[in-house]
Formats: structure tokens, C-alpha cells, sequence
């Protein structure tokens, strides 16, 4: 019992590390690429990995039409999420961006307060202004004329709207799923020719080319990515939700000092980003554990 617990802990915070992980390598890459590019390869170097894990692992592939339509939309919701995401990464960096996207929960207790009419309990919504409080600290920025909102801020945010629903489209996938690897594979491929499409009918002719300069640093950003996926179902599999989501859910802490180390000279992580990102993954940990 006590290795599956440590097991558990450690599947979940090597999750979060690595989806860590791949907001810096992003922003690595951003310097030598765009974020139309970086979406291609992301993806591209994910499905590689989770086509992998499928050919290692041979899980059952029996999937009804509706559960394969479902994952299909998943990989589309997770394409524009995803996509938004980097473009904040791109503009604000991941220290601010990461934690935005890891306040999409709350947007789905939003969601179904509204279209549910769903009660939660007194610490959830404690939570949820907890969170809200750290994204508004995220979006201050401080000038020569004072505090004033950075409006490249809204990419994440919208970012997170994005997440939420795509959450919501995955957990009614999942439901009729033998193996929740091969769902992920067809959601991830579906976001990757859906990003190899959007590529080559918006760029110009003679640009093309999905590969440059930032290739190298976007394939070890969806390796990363991919890994972080398989090391947070290996630990749901072994371990309670309300253990392994918490955990997983503190990746922005992770980022913080990452970003400080790998980003220096690029990103400065000050107390307010600090704060704003602990009081982000506190207000979804009590979200998640109430």
C-alpha cells in the first residue's frame, strides 16, 4: 500500500514538472519560430509519443461511433486551447500563461453554475475567488504610470474557457473508452492535422516549411507534453482523483522557479507572478478536493 501511494505521488508530481516543462522549452523555441509552427510540431512529436505507448502497451481498440466523434471534438477544442495558450506563452511568457490555464476548472464550475443550476459547497467557491484573484495579480502589470491590465492576457484566458470545455467533451468521452489511450491518440491526431491543415492554407507560398529553427525545442515540447498525459493516467489508474488532480494541478509552481533558471534574461518572475500563481493553484486544489 505504501509504494502505491508513493507511486501515486510521484507519477502526479512528475506530471506537473513535465508539463512544466513544456511551457519553457516553448517559449525556448518561440525565439527561433511562430506559434502557428510550434502548434504543428507540438502535436506532431505528441502523437509520435502516444503512437508509442499504444504500440508498447496494445490496449483494447473497440470504440463506438459517438465515443470516436467525441474525441474528435476534443481534439478540436484542444487545438484552439492549445493555440491560444502559446500565443499567451509567446506574449506574457509561461509564468503568467501556465497558471491562467490551470484556473480552466474553474471556468467549468462557472459553466455549470449556469447552465446547471449546480450548488457547490462554500470552500469551491472560496476556490474560485482565490483563483480569480490570482489571474487578476497575473494580468496587472506595472509601468512608469502605474498598474494597468495587459490585454495579451485575454489569450490565455480565453485559453482556459477553451480547456474547460474541452475537460468537459473528454470526461463524456472517456466514459465509453476501454483504454483512455486510445481516445487521447485520435484526440491528439485530430488537433495535429487540424494544426498541419490551418498551417499550410494561412501561410504564403515558399513559407510553408513547418520545420526551423524552433523544431528542435517544440519536439521536446510535445514529447514533454505527452508524458505528463501518460504519467497523470498511470497515476488515476493506481491512485484516487483527489489525490493525483491536486498534485498535478501544481505545475504553475514548478514553472515559477523554471522560468527563473531557464528564462532569465527573458522572463522576470516578480513577487506578484509569484503570488498570483499560488493563489491560482490554491483556489483549484480546494476546487478540486470539494
Amino acid at each position: 500500500m505504501v509504494d502505491t501511494r508513493l507511486a501515486v505521488v510521484g507519477l502526479s508530481l512528475l506530471g506537473a514538472v513535465l508539463l512544466a516543462g513544456t511551457g519553457i522549452v516553448t517559449k525556448l523555441g518561440l525565439k527561433h519560430s511562430d506559434v502557428r509552427r510550434s502548434v504543428v510540431v507540438c502535436f506532431g512529436a505528441n502523437l509520435l509519443v502516444l503512437g508509442l505507448a499504444l504500440l508498447l502497451t496494445r490496449p483494447a481498440l473497440g470504440l463506438a461511433p459517438q465515443g470516436a466523434a467525441l474525441f474528435v471534438l476534443d481534439g478540436a477544442l484542444g487545438l484552439l486551447a492549445v493555440s491560444l495558450l502559446f500565443v499567451g506563452v509567446d506574449r506574457v511568457g509561461p509564468a503568467i500563461s501556465y497558471p491562467i490555464k490551470s484556473a480552466s476548472p474553474i471556468a467549468a464550475l462557472l459553466f455549470a453554475a449556469l447552465t446547471l443550476h449546480e450548488v457547490a459547497s462554500p470552500p469551491v467557491y472560496l476556490g474560485a475567488l482565490l483563483a480569480v484573484s490570482g489571474v487578476v495579480l497575473l494580468s496587472a502589470q506595472r509601468t512608469a504610470g502605474g498598474v494597468r491590465w495587459q490585454p495579451a492576457v485575454l489569450f490565455p484566458v480565453v485559453g482556459a474557457l477553451f480547456f474547460a470545455a474541452d475537460n468537459v467533451v473528454r470526461k463524456a468521452a472517456l466514459r465509453d473508452v476501454p483504454s483512455p489511450l486510445v481516445g487521447l491518440t485520435i484526440a491528439v491526431g485530430t488537433s495535429f492535422l487540424l494544426a498541419l491543415v490551418a498551417h499550410l492554407v494561412l501561410s504564403p507560398p515558399g513559407k510553408r516549411q513547418v520545420l526551423d529553427g524552433g523544431a528542435p525545442y517544440f519536439a521536446m515540447a510535445g514529447a514533454l507534453q505527452a508524458a505528463a498525459l501518460l504519467a497523470v493516467y498511470a497515476a488515476l489508474s493506481m491512485g484516487m482523483v483527489a489525490v493525483v488532480v491536486p498534485l498535478y494541478t501544481s505545475s504553475p509552481l514548478f514553472v515559477l522557479p523554471l522560468s527563473a533558471v531557464f528564462l532569465r534574461g527573458v522572463e522576470r518572475v516578480t513577487p506578484r507572478i509569484a503570488v498570483g500563481a499560488v493563489a491560482v493553484v490554491l483556489g483549484v486544489v480546494l476546487v478540486a478536493l470539494y
